[in-house]
């Protein structure tokens, strides 16, 4: 299936199964308090799919807990997520919108609930590997996706549509330009702050990252000068900057590979 298609598909379905929760009457602040003098947008007084990203902005980066329950979340779930994916960019931090899942114990939630979040997150996946330049950059989603989920499944997919894709080959250059350039160090658990609280999934992305199977897909082309060209600044990080993060990571990888195996995990 194409991958756009995909994921229409996928925020569709949460659309109708999360119409179930009803619109919330009323919001509080997560101490009891009541928020409607502090909510100038007027979510509650929209539709679900009018809600621009300047009405759902502040409520995205504070709800659960801040203010809301999870019930109130699950009704604006579908449309945060219908905006992360399709919105302007910068509109709020992937892992802070993902991460509201596991502060909802989005687990425990009904099964069905459950297959329909999952199924979004790799449809989202796979559409953000499909596209040369996506709305939201690989590393901020993978950033998101460790919030909330094993990425161990996400790296499968990435590797199977590396075989034949060079728009995913493009993004795996742009997590050698985010991912390589820190694990000699000794702080290196202080390197990434989004994975603070996930040191076991991060070992395992960059075991992954510096396997010998995962770097032979960089022998293949990863840039199209054409697309490049096209998209000029709006393109980040740059095919000139890609090269160099490419040409160090293929110097550096095995001392990384083996600096990662040994690595203690911390206590967190």
């Amino acid at each position: 299936m194409d991958p756009e298609l995909e994921l229409r598909q996928a925020i569709e379905r949460l659309y109708e199964l999360f119409s179930r929760c009803g619109k919330p009457s009323y919001m509080q602040e997560a101490c009891g308090g009541d928020v409607s003098e502090t909510d100038p947008v007027g979510i509650l007084s929209k539709p679900l799919r009018e809600l621009t990203p300047v009405d759902l902005r502040t409520y995205v980066l504070s709800a659960i807990s801040t203010f809301g329950t999870v019930s109130d979340y699950k009704y604006f779930l579908p449309r945060v997520y219908d905006i992360a994916t399709s919105g302007p960019k910068h509109w709020a931090d992937t892992p802070i919108i993902l991460s509201k899942l596991a502060y909802g114990k989005w687990l425990s939630w009904p099964s069905a609930e459950q297959e329909a979040i999952r199924n979004f997150l790799r449809a989202w996946w796979r559409d953000t590997l499909s596209r040369y330049h996506p709305p939201v950059q690989v590393d901020d989603l993978l950033d998101g996706l460790a919030q909330c989920e094993e990425v161990d499944g996400y790296l499968c997919i990435m590797q199977e549509m590396c075989a034949n894709e060079l728009s995913a080959r493009r993004h795996l250059a742009v997590l050698t330009y985010s991912f390589s350039f820190s694990p000699l160090r000794q702080d290196i658990w202080d390197c990434f702050p989004w994975w603070s609280e996930h040191p076991r999934q991060l070992r395992s992305l960059l075991s992954w990252l510096f396997d010998e199977a995962t770097a032979r897909f960089l022998d293949k082309q990863y840039i199209d000068p054409d697309l490049e060209r096209e998209l000029g600044g709006a393109s980040w990080p740059s095919a000139e900057m890609l090269l160099v993060a490419v040409d160090r990571y293929r110097r550096r990888r095995r001392a990384c590979r083996d600096r990662v195996s040994q690595l203690p995990l911390p206590d967190v």
